[in-house]
């Protein structure tokens, strides 16, 4: 019977490119997401190849990421746009993409954010602070829900309705900053932080202005 392979981190059979990285094309994202980290959160959620192979843990990894940036590209689009083409060489087909992204699972990119996710802006970053503060923005959705008595329970009926109405809406509302961050603090009652108009301020009217009107 034969003994099973030592799962471990191993080397793609795909050619190596600039700076001996397969997606070669990504080297500046490595400014951000070091490799070092990748490796080792791959380490730690057991992502380890059995074996040398074309997609391993590690080149899956980098094409989630890479997906994140090229949202409009399809997955093989992406990995043609993150590597360069070889003489000789060949790109995956989608069917085998799509299983190496189905193997690497969630874990591994979460566990990426986890530790790496935090404000890329810097004091003297140009617009990214103003008068001390961090900019943020808030963001909000409305959404139409049946009319039910466990949906009546929950949000209620819109306010200054005469009659039951034939549908309720539920909002809801978060803050968020340009460079995503766990576990963002909500503002406090009577922080002092401002959000910019939605519209434009009416004829006659700015920021400034003392009327509660806008």
């Amino acid at each position: 019977m034969k003994a099973k392979k030592k799962r471990q981190q191993r080397e793609s059979t795909l050619l190596p490119g600039e700076a001996d990285r397969v997606l070669d094309r990504l080297l500046l994202l490595e400014q951000v997401i070091p490799k070092g980290e990748v490796l080792q959160v791959l380490r730690d959620s057991g992502c380890l190849d059995s074996r040398r192979c074309t997609l391993t843990f590690e080149v899956t990894c980098w094409l989630v990421l890479a997906m994140g940036l090229l949202t409009e590209m399809s997955l093989r689009q992406v990995f043609k746009a993150a590597r360069r083409l070889l003489p000789g060489d060949w790109d995956p087909d989608r069917s085998a993409l799509c299983k190496a992204r189905r193997r690497l699972g969630p874990a591994p990119v979460r566990l990426l954010f986890q530790r790496l996710a935090r404000p890329l802006a810097q004091p003297h970053t140009p617009g990214a602070f103003y008068q001390g503060w961090r900019l943020v923005c808030l963001d909000g959705a409305v959404y139409n829900v049946p009319d039910s008595p466990a949906n009546a329970a929950a949000f209620g009926y819109p306010g200054g309705a005469a009659a039951p109405a034939p549908s309720r809406r539920s909002a809801s509302s978060a803050w968020s900053r340009p460079a995503p961050m766990p576990n963002w603090p909500s503002p406090s009652k009577g922080s002092r932080r401002r959000t910019a108009p939605s519209r434009p301020w009416p004829r006659g009217c700015s920021a400034t202005c003392g009327a509660a009107c806008c």
